[in-house]
């Protein structure tokens, strides 16, 4: 097993490096800076970790500098929905990792643009990138759009903000299948692409995805409910001001917490199944679930 704290340190150092020269501001404007903003506040950068321990499963080689690209498209992919949800159109929050959110610091204006840019500057360094062939091309932004598209993350957005109180425990865990699973799953699998495991291999990745993406969920439901400002970097008890279902008001702490923990041993349980070295994504499985408790 590998010690998850220096897992995620390097792997957030490497990423944010990279993200620091491509965002690097060459003729100062309100967007740039914005944008700049937006992504390099901070964060835990889970997505690109998972593109980069994923990128190492399978026989392929490939340059780092490439690697970096990709995790780089999700994490920027991610950045910007985080823009569009904290908008006052949607969850209306004025607090993100420990900063004020983008609308606030710029202007709901700047804060939709920066989030529009952020978005193709996502395609646009996977087009560019000269060490990916046209067929890798293809197949990463096939999963990264498709995850958080009209039926991956943007329909979950949608439920969201619904705000339909009669939301069962399946409708909670379909909504965040869209608005979290899929882009944790499409970091997983851009990864896969890259490494060149088969496409068996992809589908139980893929699957283990689906799980801790719901377990990190849940986890986070549970962190905004017991924790403040200062540790979450984010308002506290947002969800449940703004009227929110969560899994801790539906189901209750201890229950969702069983739930969170039954998915993690079920997502390394589906690792168990493939003949490849997954202790490093076991470690995330096991760190997803026991941050902050």
């Amino acid at each position: 097993m590998y010690d998850e704290k220096e897992l995620f340190f390097e792997n957030k150092l490497r990423i944010e490096k990279f993200l620091d020269n491509l965002l690097s501001i060459k003729t100062p404007n309100k967007l740039q800076e914005a944008m700049r903003y937006s992504v390099l506040v901070g964060g835990k950068r889970l997505r690109p970790s998972l593109t980069y321990i994923t990128s190492e499963l399978g026989p392929k080689q490939i340059k780092s500098e490439t690697v970096d690209v990709v995790a780089a498209s999700v994490e920027l992919i991610h950045c910007y929905s985080l823009i569009h949800d904290d908008l006052p159109s949607m969850d209306d929050d004025s607090l993100r990792r420990g900063n004020p959110t983008c609308h606030v610091a710029f202007g709901e204006d700047i804060a939709i643009l920066a989030g529009d840019a952020l978005q193709t500057l996502s395609t646009d360094i996977i087009v560019r990138c000269p060490d990916l062939s046209d067929n890798e091309k293809v197949n990463i932004l096939k999963e990264i759009s498709s995850a958080c598209g009209w039926s991956g993350m943007v329909e979950g957005q949608l439920i969201d903000i619904s705000n339909d109180r009669s939301l069962k425990e399946e409708d909670l865990d379909n909504m965040h299948k869209k608005k979290t699973g899929e882009l944790i799953k499409a970091s997983l699998v851009v990864g896969c692409i890259l490494s060149g495991i088969n496409k068996d291999q992809i589908k139980i990745i893929k699957d283990y995805g689906e799980k801790i993406g719901l377990a990190f969920q849940i986890i986070d439901d549970l962190i905004d409910l017991r924790e403040d400002s200062n540790t979450t970097g984010k308002e506290g008890l947002s969800d449940m001001k703004n009227g929110r279902i969560t899994y801790p008001s539906l189901l209750g702490s201890e229950l969702s917490l069983k739930k969170a923990q039954k998915l993690t041993e079920e997502a390394k349980g589906l690792l168990e199944t493939l003949d490849l070295n997954t202790d490093k994504l076991s470690t995330v499985a096991n760190y997803l679930v026991k941050r902050n408790f």
